[in-house]
């Protein structure tokens, strides 16, 4: 008796998955099919682009070349000239080759 409840169980646990992929797929492709809706505070900086492409209010491509910057601002250290890095990313790899550092004493005067 217990084995075949077990045994049920299993196989409800399989099929679970199945049944939620089965559903229809969501699909969004333009300004006005993502007008009708709106983002909660997890979309504060992001917004629909007039050709119905997601977007970020802040974008991070610094050299203008189409992928994301990262930007390292400094450390936790208390001092009050601390380098900040930006690496530079090529679509294929960020590493140290595309790093550029500026010193923290450019900032003060």
């Amino acid at each position: 008796m217990v084995v075949k409840k077990c045994s049920r169980l299993v196989m409800l646990l399989l099929l679970l998955p199945l049944l939620v992929l089965a559903q229809d797929v969501w699909t969004e492709s333009g300004f006005h099919d993502f007008n009708d809706g709106w983002f909660l505070d997890g979309g504060s900086n992001i917004y629909v682009s007039a050709e119905g492409q997601l977007r970020m209010i802040t974008q991070w491509d610094l050299n203008g070349d189409g992928f994301l910057d990262i930007i390292l601002p400094g450390s936790q250290a208390h001092t009050e000239k601390e380098n900040t890095y930006i690496y530079f990313n090529t679509g294929r790899d960020i590493d140290g080759r595309s790093r550029l550092e500026i010193t923290g004493s450019v900032f003060l005067t």
